[in-house]
């Protein structure tokens, strides 16, 4: 007889048969506790290898994409220096500017004097107008005095010959 065997024979003989059966159960329900507890390990052992499967991705995928940065820097290193011809053009666009202001600022005093001449010319047209009134008058008199009437049954004509000085 096993150890296990003669526990059980002695434990049937010496107890009331109700210990015999808690007994029983007791070891079942150990049993049944150990194989949860093997399957908690189990799954979280499933757990932690996915974890780091993801995690090894995540690195792989890194590893990747700062080769991928690299290359594309390579690729950049080789391009020439452009700073120097920006800085020439920020130059050439600020003297442009400067230019282009002064260009205004003439335009603006030219307009200003054009006005200027405008206004005194009008002021002093204003002044002679009554010579100028006069002058018209004489010219027109003048005029109306060269004027012919052709006659034509069906139409007058009046034809007006311009004398001028």
């Amino acid at each position: 007889m096993s150890k296990i065997e003669l526990l059980e024979a002695t434990e049937k003989s010496v107890g009331p048969p109700e210990m015999y059966e808690y007994h029983c159960e007791l070891k079942n329900f150990r049993n049944k506790e150990r194989e949860l507890e093997i399957d908690d390990i189990k799954q979280n052992l499933r757990l932690k290898q996915t974890e780091e499967e993801d995690h090894q991705k995540r690195i792989s995928n890194t590893r990747r994409t700062i080769e991928d940065l690299k290359s594309e820097l390579a690729k950049i290193s080789d391009q020439p220096d452009v700073t120097p011809q920006i800085n020439a053009v920020n130059v050439e666009l600020r003297r442009i500017q400067v230019e282009r202001a002064k260009i205004e600022e003439e335009k603006a005093d030219l307009r200003r004097e054009s006005d200027n001449i405008t206004a005194e010319s009008k002021s002093q047209i204003s002044i002679t107008d009554p010579y100028f009134t006069l002058y018209n008058q004489k010219i027109n008199y003048r005029n109306i005095s060269k004027c012919r009437t052709i006659n034509n049954p069906y139409i007058e004509y009046y034809v007006f010959i311009f004398a001028y000085f």
